[in-house]
């Protein structure tokens, strides 16, 4: 699909949902139209013989600045409804507009095809669950993969932007949704058990959670059947903790965990959870207040692990560096902004690493001699050694 047919399909898309609590105004001079929606209720009267969700207010405003308030139904052609009330619009914009009649049912038909809504980002916006509540009903069907929802938790409206029931109704009508992002949600009302059970990747941004989010519950509801998570990736959610990595641990067998801003994650919810977590092959640890400790738990169990990135670990010493040599199936490490290992400790190990194709060196001072060494006892190693601005590091 192209660029524009993308945007021309969202546009439809959102003058649909403008239908459900939104005003349509048009204001028309000798040379464009424009449409503006703003907030409206229904009078008592409309009420009475007409379907709430089938009428809208539309206010034309004239070059004198004259308002006309009409009411219209969903779907209705914007000029024909002015030609209908006796509104005088130019001719050229009226006729330009009965031209493009037929393309604008056409979009409004592909909105519908469920089909084609496979991965829905919905990032852009901060939408709230009377929105959600519509797109599931209406748009979101068995074809859906992916899906990201950004909520309104640092808003000053607390709008909820998810509740059980609506997790509980996705989960029944998008039986295919493998992939959910969160961002600035929150959850603390709602039961991990809610989620989605198709789900496999699970990513929380800026998100609040419970403290017994990933606890499986004493007295379990067998209608309910929880998310078997391979892939969780936790991004600045502060209230992340030892007894949440504990938790989820012992309930799944996670493929890729990232944990960036965690700083309650620590060497005792390392060790504790690590035995539980021996099926991960991509690991991120950033933000997290861990030392070397973390290190000799990790290697011990960890011994799949394909993916390690531990950038920003300012305490990883030699020490810990030393554990890391047993990992014989790492592919790739990332000490980006790990400044107390040695070259010689460094060498020591990776070289030790037969399947190692990708060291990033990234934001370490290394002479042009040390790292022309490093290079050559790499021969089959992409090593980076940039410096990111500190505007790239902020979304590390």
């Amino acid at each position: 699909m192209s660029e524009l047919n993308r945007h021309l399909l969202y546009k439809s898309l959102w003058a649909d949902l403008s239908w459900m609590g939104l005003q349509a105004t048009l204001i028309s001079n000798a040379d464009h139209m424009y449409l503006f929606a703003d907030t409206h209720q229904y009078d008592d009267t409309s009420q009475k013989s007409e379907n709430l969700t089938d009428v809208v207010n539309v206010t034309f405003i004239d070059r004198s600045g004259r308002r006309i308030p009409v009411k219209g139904k969903v779907g209705d052609n914007i000029l024909h409804l002015a030609h209908e009330n006796g509104i005088e619009l130019e001719g050229a914009c009226l006729s330009w507009s009965i031209q493009q009649q037929g393309v604008c049912k056409r979009w409004r038909r592909l909105a519908y095809d469920k089909g084609l809504w496979k991965d829905v980002n919905l990032t852009p916006y901060k939408v709230n669950s009377r929105i959600l509540w519509h797109l599931v009903r209406h748009y979101l069907g068995g074809t859906l993969r992916t899906l990201r929802v950004k909520g309104v938790l640092h808003s000053v409206k607390k709008h909820e932007s998810l509740t059980e029931a609506l997790l509980l109704e996705i989960g029944k009508r998008c039986p295919n949704l493998s992939e959910l992002r969160l961002i600035e949600m929150n959850l603390r009302g709602i039961s991990y058990e809610c989620l989605p059970p198709s789900l496999l990747s699970l990513e929380l941004t800026h998100c609040e959670i419970p403290l017994q989010w990933f606890r499986v519950a004493a007295v379990s509801n067998r209608t309910r059947v929880p998310p078997q998570i391979k892939n969780l990736e936790v991004d600045n959610v502060p209230n992340f903790s030892d007894q949440h990595l504990q938790n989820l641990a012992s309930r799944t067998a996670l493929k890729v965990l990232i944990l960036s801003g965690t700083y309650r994650v620590t060497d005792s919810g390392i060790e504790k959870s690590v035995a539980s977590l021996s099926e991960v092959v991509h690991l991120k640890l950033h933000g997290c207040n861990i030392s070397d400790d973390s290190l000799r738990h990790i290697a011990r169990h960890l011994t799949q692990l394909r993916t390690l990135d531990l950038t920003n670990f300012c305490s990883m010493t030699d020490a810990g560096l030393t554990c890391l040599g047993g990992l014989r199936s790492l592919q790739s490490l990332c000490f980006e902004y790990c400044d107390q290992i040695t070259v010689e400790k460094l060498l020591a190990v990776c070289t030790g690493l037969p399947s190692l194709n990708k060291l990033n060196l990234n934001g370490n001072l290394y002479s042009e001699g040390d790292l022309h060494r490093i290079r050559q006892s790499l021969p089959n190693c992409t090593v980076t050694n940039d410096f990111p601005d500190m505007d790239s590091m902020a979304t590390i």
